[in-house]
Parts: C-alpha cells; sequence; structure tokens
C-alpha cells in the first residue's frame, strides 16, 4: 500500500454496533465485494471448529493472507454467515483513503486502526481487551503480512507482532480466567477468475502500453516477456517520477536499484544508509523514519520524498519469478494487476467474475506447551512459524482443488 495522505496518526478505537450494521449486509456482499471487487461467489469451509470454541467463550486470533483489496470483507462476509463475531485491526489510512460510506462501514463494524509502522500502545491495549477482557466481541481480524501482496499463491512473510500480542494475551487470559483459552484460528484466502479473462488482460496490457509510450503486443501464448518489457518500462517511469536516473532500470539488477532508491530515501530521511537490513527491513525502517517525522512535523521538504519511499516499498513487495514459475490464469493476472494498480495506484477492474474461497486451518492453541515453555522470543518465532507454515498448506490445497479456469495453465486455455 502506498503511504497516505500526509495526515499524523490518530487512534480509532474499535466500537462495534452489529444492529446497525445488519442492514447493510447486502450491500456489502453484493455491492461492495460483487460489483467493486468483482467477487461474485464466496465459499467457505474448516470453520466449525471455531466457531464452537467461540460459542464455548474462548478467545480468537484470527489470521488471513491478504493478496487483494476483498479480503477483509471477503473474511468478515463469512464471519457473519457462520456468526462468529469478531473485528478487525487495519491500517490508519484506511480510514482517512476510503470512502466515507466505507469508513461508516468500517467504523460500525467494530474495526479499530494500527500505526503499522510503529510502536502502537492504544492499538496493542485495544487487542487484549478484546483477547483477555470482556469485550462483547473475543476475536480479531489480523492479516500479518503487514500489506497487500498480490501473489495468492505464497504466502509472505508474516510478521510478529500479532503473535506477541497472542502471547502475551493468552497467559493474561490464563490469570484472569483459566476457563478461557487464547487460539490462533488461520484461514487462507485464494481468489481466482471465473472464466477466460485473457482477452481482458491483454486489453489492460496494451493500456499500459500506450501510457508508457511503449509498442503495442498481445501478450498472446508466451505472456511473459511481454509483462517483462511492460515491467521495465514501468520501473523507467517509476525511477524518472521518483527524480532519479531511469537507466537503472533492468529487472536482471533489481537489487542493485533497491539499493539505489534505498540510499537516496534513506539520505533525505537522515538515516542509515542501513546496507546490513534485508531489502524488506529497510524499506520498513525507511516508513517507520518516515511516519516518525511526520507525526513530530518534521518532514524533509523533498518533492520525490513520497513517490520515492513508494516505489521502494513497491520494488520489495514484488516475486519475480511467480508467474515463471507456474504460469496459470491467476498468477497472469496478478501480476497485471499489481503493474496496473503500481502505475495508476488505483484499484484495476477487469471486468471478468471472480471466486473467493475461505479454508479455515485447525485452530493453534497459543496457551499450549509447544509455545508455553519456550523463552518469549523463541516462542513468538514458533508461532509466526507455524501459522505461516499451516497458512501456505491450507492455500496449497485450495489451489489443487480450484475447479475455474483460474488455476489453468495460461497456454492450456
Amino acid at each position: 500500500m502506498d503511504i497516505g495522505p500526509r495526515q499524523p496518526y490518530r487512534f480509532v478505537p474499535s466500537r462495534p454496533r452489529t444492529w446497525a450494521l445488519k442492514p447493510f449486509w447486502p450491500y456489502i456482499r453484493y455491492g461492495v465485494l460483487g460489483r467493486a471487487l468483482e467477487i461474485k461467489r464466496l465459499t467457505w469451509s474448516g470453520h466449525e471448529p471455531h466457531v464452537a470454541l467461540s460459542r464455548a467463550g474462548h478467545s480468537l486470533m484470527l489470521t488471513a493472507n491478504h493478496p487483494h483489496h476483498a479480503d477483509g470483507w471477503s473474511v468478515h462476509c463469512c464471519l457473519n454467515k457462520v456468526r462468529l463475531p469478531a473485528v478487525y485491526v487495519t491500517d490508519y489510512a484506511n480510514f482517512t483513503l476510503e470512502s466515507r460510506a466505507t469508513t461508516m462501514l468500517l467504523r460500525v463494524s467494530g474495526a479499530y486502526s494500527i500505526n503499522p509502522h510503529d510502536f502502537d500502545a492504544q492499538s496493542f491495549e485495544q487487542s487484549m481487551e478484546i483477547l483477555a477482557g470482556d469485550h462483547s466481541h473475543r476475536a480479531v481480524l489480523f492479516f500479518p503480512e503487514g500489506n497487500i501482496f498480490m501473489h495468492n499463491d505464497v504466502v509472505g512473510t508474516f510478521q510478529r507482532g500479532a503473535f506477541l500480542l497472542a502471547l502475551r494475551a493468552a497467559r493474561q487470559l490464563a490469570q484472569r480466567d483459566p476457563s478461557r483459552r487464547l487460539y490462533a484460528s488461520p484461514v487462507a484466502v485464494k481468489f481466482t477468475h471465473m472464466t477466460d479473462a485473457r482477452a481482458a488482460l491483454n486489453a489492460v496490457v496494451e493500456t499500459m502500453q500506450d501510457d508508457l509510450r511503449l509498442p503495442r503486443e498481445p501478450l498472446g501464448d508466451e505472456p511473459l516477456p511481454v509483462l517483462r518489457r511492460l515491467a521495465v518500462g514501468l520501473l523507467n517511469h517509476s525511477l524518472t517520477g521518483a527524480g532519479l536516473e531511469p537507466h537503472h532500470a533492468d529487472l536482471d539488477a533489481l537489487p542493485n536499484v533497491i539499493k539505489h532508491v534505498a540510499e537516496a530515501t534513506e539520505h533525505t530521511l537522515g538515516i542509515g544508509p542501513h546496507d546490513e537490513l534485508t531489502h524488506a527491513d529497510r524499506a520498513l525502517a525507511m516508513r517507520r523514519a518516515y511516519y516518525r517525522r511526520l507525526n513530530e512535523g518534521d518532514l524533509p521538504d523533498d518533492p520525490h520524498l513520497d513517490a520515492r519511499l513508494n516505489l521502494i516499498v513497491r520494488l520489495v513487495s514484488y516475486m519475480p519469478t511467480y508467474a515463471c514459475d507456474h504460469p496459470t490464469l491467476d498468477r497472469i493476472g496478478e501480476v497485471v494487476r499489481n503493474l496496473y494498480e503500481d502505475l495508476h495506484n488505483d484499484m484495476l477492474r477487469v471486468g471478468v467474475p471472480r471466486a473467493g474461497f475461505l479454508r479455515f486451518a485447525e485452530p493453534i492453541d497459543v496457551a499450549s506447551p509447544a509455545f508455553a515453555d519456550l523463552p518469549r522470543k523463541q516462542a513468538v518465532v514458533e508461532l509466526c512459524a507455524q501459522t505461516q507454515r499451516v497458512t501456505q498448506a491450507a492455500i496449497d490445497q485450495l489451489v489443487a482443488d480450484n475447479p475455474y479456469p483460474g488455476g489453468r495453465l495460461w497456454k492450456e486455455l
């Protein structure tokens, strides 16, 4: 997600009003998901043990992968249908960037904000209250990847903050009420094209080629070389927009491009250079520095700062071999969506219906000896890793069971 408008962070608390949200569910399902986000069918499985735990008074930390803008409302619609009351924590930017109607729905649903770029004591305490206190809802939905990553078949790295919170909440819950426990509830989310979307995706690519002043060439039977040339054109365009020389744009030298953009951004922010960090950690450090200085009213006066920061985050989020490893219609489509959104900073609507699948994996007892007997840091790492593993396994099964054309290889359609 791009950085939002330059507004200091303000915590938005959770105040669910289930009675007020009830009339809006048809609009959320068919207006927001169906029309705006093109998710025409939504199905789920494996939810029964989680519902039973909730009804028995236990707390749930729901965790889902984050491959699309439709994730939050998709999971929320499912939870409403199976009568599992939950709220979800979301980036503060969603309370400032969305339409007034969507912001109202977020607030009524009980969503609350988090500052994803720094420790947020108020959000942490809100989560603790829900999971270990007497809140009317005893379940919270987190997206541990921390951002939208458009490689649906491969889970991005889970960040550990939610799992640190879960272990602390489990200990506090055990002290307050030994009869209640806290469970991690992994949810795998998978979206797929219900019909052949090649013509629609090709039209999008040709429009992008025109926007970037590239020669028009259809995706054809071999879309990967075409997408590679499109990506190089977009990278040149983005470097120019960030006030940098475009000759650095070469996908084979992407690490060098990331290093070049990172050094320019760190210099502007007055940090680093952090050459010792991974690309992802380096991008996170820059975003934290940006928002810290924003909240302090001390942002550098550089017209290219936002563009450079957005560019480094986008570059780090790419998975260069994703479509090459298994070029299905869905994977090619996700690459096209990613490139389009990075070019236009807007969500792509292809006009092709998609289906959404949600699969709940087995609940994980956060207070079990497998975690409780470990040192705190090691317990956080293990709980995070186990949740990511079972989420990936559930996605693999959804991919294997996909009955729609989206799961087929591009050349075989």
